[in-house]
């Protein structure tokens, strides 16, 4: 009996000593592992020649669809005596965006790396409704940049542009094919023609389209980022453009600053009560996203970033926005001038169809119909990587047309913000990309956190095991020592009592 109440008891022990292990371990690991995960991540997303990371972000893995959606005016000469544009919508014309970066240099001293860019397009025929050949007839932006410098004219200089306008037969609308006004371009004889007489470039190779040149060409701008060794609170964040720290366009230092990333990558954390900011070089500033809601992309949580209203809102609705109008002139809610960035093109944006814009833009025309989940711009985020798993930035392109006294062809052009064209460049995580995704993240996390809960399970499980054993162990110690007690006292009856009543309990069982 003493050999078994000792290996009981080393038992107990033993079996106390592992739970308190199992316990402890589990408790350890529930704070470590989050943290060593973090630094892993650190260590994988950091910009470093040779990695994976600098692989995927020197060059796009897969190409982004880039749609292009034009408006066809259906009344231009109405338009000219300064009637309402009626407008249709054509396309989508998608092509396949593919993203290289050349020129690239490392600057170990201030863990960064600068950069040139260069994009590539390819039509995607099979996707497109139309094909480049479609014709279309939209404003001259050629010529509506002349009228623009015809504004500043005197009497006499005006009837010599009048002359020049007459003979090349300039007009305020062209009917081009798709490929013209995007990639190809087309020829303007009355820009050749003033080029000459003011001895300057005014459109390279006299040439107009509005992506003109930017099929295949590196990018003029060189921008510097952050490669995320240091502090990745700092990763991919855009540092200088050509060497300069702040923009140089707006009026005033907050305006000019240059916030967040090219939007393929946010640095960490990432967290719902915090916007993600990106510079947008279409806008020439920088724009901040607000957290929407949760998605989920080819099974990844992902967080959802949209624009706000306040971001293209007018100065007195948001005051930040002051600083954005240009010359003093200020535009109401959701159109911006990018005149200054664009060598003086009269060119305004805003959302596609002027969503989230004054409804005087909408009214000003026909055959807009702004829908959110159509027109808005969205970014997905992975929260613990800062990767965008899947985005659609759209933005759309207009002039600032007003009448010009004197000026043929515009003389009676109504006063309107006019939409040419909006651009959709959308992109989404592949399966297989994210099946690899999970594989190297979600699963390891997942099957960490598992071991962590099954070390707490299985040593909580030992306590209560124990625990059970104690309490019955004490219950049947307490039955056996009544059982005792009950046998004492008929022992005692007997050896006590004498003569016939004695007799008498001896006759009778003790525990009947």
């Amino acid at each position: 009996m003493v050999q078994c109440s000792c290996l009981l008891k080393v038992g107990i022990v033993i079996s106390a000593t592992v739970s308190i292990l199992f316990i402890l371990s589990g408790v350890f690991l529930f704070f470590w592992f989050p943290n060593m995960i973090k630094e892993k991540i650190h260590e994988k997303i950091a910009i470093n020649n040779g990695s994976d990371s600098y692989k995927i972000w020197s060059k796009s893995p897969f190409p982004l669809d880039f749609s292009v959606y034009l408006f066809h005016v259906e009344n231009a000469d109405a338009v000219v005596n300064g009637e309402k544009p009626v407008l249709v919508q054509k396309g989508p014309y998608v092509f396949k965006q593919y993203k290289e970066k050349f020129d690239i240099s490392f600057n170990e001293d201030s863990d960064s790396v600068s950069y040139r860019g260069m994009k590539k397009y390819f039509f995607d025929e099979e996707n497109s409704n139309g094909s480049l050949s479609d014709s279309i007839t939209i404003l001259n932006l050629p010529f509506l940049g002349v009228s623009k410098e015809a504004m500043k004219l005197s009497g006499f200089q005006k009837l010599m542009l009048n002359m020049l306008v007459q003979m090349y037969k300039a007009k305020p609308f062209v009917t081009r094919n798709v490929s013209q006004l995007l990639f190809e371009g087309y020829h303007d004889p009355l820009i050749e023609a003033l080029a000459k007489a003011k001895n300057k470039t005014m459109l390279p190779n006299n040439t107009f389209g509005f992506l003109y040149g930017q099929n295949g060409s590196t990018a003029d701008s060189l921008y510097t980022v952050n490669q995320g060794n240091l502090d990745v609170s700092k990763i991919l964040t855009i540092e200088a453009i050509d060497n300069r720290t702040s923009l140089p366009y707006w009026g005033s230092k907050y305006c000019n600053m240059i916030n967040g990333t090219d939007g393929g990558q946010f640095p960490l954390p990432i967290s719902r009560e915090q916007d993600v900011y990106l510079y947008s070089a279409e806008l020439c500033r920088s724009v901040n996203l607000r957290y929407k809601v949760d998605v989920v992309v080819e099974g990844i949580k992902l967080y959802r970033y949209t624009t706000s209203p306040s971001l293209l809102a007018e100065a007195t609705v948001n005051p930040d926005n002051a600083c954005y109008c240009v010359d003093g002139n200020c535009l109401k809610s959701g159109v911006m001038r990018i005149s200054v960035c664009k060598k003086g093109a009269p060119v305004v944006v805003s959302m596609p169809h002027f969503y989230q814009a004054d409804e005087e833009f909408l009214n000003a025309v026909e055959g807009l119909n702004p829908e959110e989940h159509l027109h808005q711009i969205y970014i997905d985020v992975e929260p613990m990587t800062g990767i965008v798993m899947s985005a659609g930035k759209r933005l759309q392109m207009n002039a600032d047309v007003k009448p010009v006294n004197g000026l043929t062809g515009y003389e009676k052009m109504p006063s309107v913000i006019f939409p040419l064209l909006w651009v959709s460049e959308s992109a989404a995580i592949k399966p297989s990309s994210a099946d690899k995704f999970k594989a190297q993240l979600q699963k390891p996390i997942a099957t960490g956190y598992a071991v962590i809960f099954a070390l707490l399970a299985i040593g909580v499980f030992i306590l209560l095991c124990l625990g059970a054993f104690f309490i019955i162990h004490a219950i049947r110690n307490k039955s056996r020592k009544g059982v005792i007690a009950n046998r004492g006292g008929a022992k005692l009856a007997i050896t006590d009592n004498s003569g016939p009543a004695s007799e008498k309990l001896l006759t009778k069982p003790v525990f009947a």
